[in-house]
């Protein structure tokens, strides 16, 4: 008798055990399942989130060359004679575009180097953005390639005064944002920026720099910027005592293309570099 209150003693500790491993189990389980509801819910969130930040960016970009196609102006307008004026603030020059009107259509020639007029001196939209030379001579120097291509294309285009007028505007706020950006970059990191007539891009030369323990870690990047900048993407030659291949694959994979494409590139650098020290 006194064996099988034993024995049953025993079995209801062994239930008890078993019950409150069954109740842990199934805690776990929860916090488990709650774990994956939330994982579920960010990457449902990451996949709504990655479209509006490429639309955003879009829109941003839309609105900043929006914004500065309000720097255009009609000097003169005659039946057939339109010359149409476009104010840069980075510099002392004006883009002036004269439309005239043949037998053919439209004829365009442009001009960039016409100083600005002096009454625009107390014109807020005309208020100079102050540039590094390097940066100003880089920026006037591709206006004067794209208004000589412009003269050339425009009598065979079969574009309209006002597809025109809208990629010069497109042209000039996108070399802004370039000036801006690479200015805080220069800023950030010691450089130098140039531009290739031959090949039509722009060369970034950045070093970076991180101290650790009296011993200098340094990484040079030479950004190749082509004229479509910041839409496609950046061909980048590194080199380091670091692991350039993967630093390579970081940059495809966290820089990607857009408003602040550089800035990125710029930050994902400093970052490995800082991490490999």
């Amino acid at each position: 008798m006194e064996t099988i209150e034993c024995d049953i003693h025993e079995l209801e500790d062994q239930i008890a055990t078993e019950l409150e491993n069954l109740s842990n189990v199934k805690n776990e389980s929860e916090k488990n399942f709650a774990a994956l509801n939330l994982y579920q819910v960010k990457v449902s969130l990451s996949d709504d989130f990655n479209p509006l930040k490429i639309m955003t960016e879009s829109n941003l970009s839309k609105l900043k060359s929006l914004e500065l196609l309000n720097e255009f102006s009609l000097v003169h307008v005659e039946n057939s004679f339109v010359t149409v004026r476009y104010n840069i603030p980075w510099t002392i020059f004006q883009v002036v575009l004269q439309f005239v009107e043949t037998s053919m259509g439209f004829i365009c020639h442009s001009n960039w180097r016409d100083p600005k007029f002096p009454n625009e001196a107390n014109d807020c939209r005309s208020r100079p953005l102050i540039l590094p030379g390097e940066v100003v001579e880089v920026l006037e120097r591709m206006t004067d390639s794209y208004v000589h291509h412009l003269n050339e294309v425009s009598f065979s285009s079969g574009l309209t005064p006002q597809q025109i007028v809208l990629n010069v505007g497109s042209f000039v706020s996108r070399l802004q944002l370039i000036g801006k950006e690479i200015t805080k970059l220069l800023r950030r990191f010691a450089g130098k920026f140039s531009w290739s007539e031959s090949t039509q891009v722009m060369h970034l030369n950045l070093l970076f720099v991180h101290s650790k323990n009296t011993i200098k870690h340094e990484i040079v990047a030479c950004f190749h910027i082509n004229l479509s900048y910041p839409y496609t993407p950046i061909e980048v030659d590194l080199t380091g005592g670091v692991n350039t291949g993967e630093l390579e694959q970081l940059l495809v994979k966290n820089a990607k293309p857009g408003i602040g494409y550089l800035t990125r590139s710029c930050d994902v650098i400093s970052a490995f570099l800082r991490r490999s020290a």
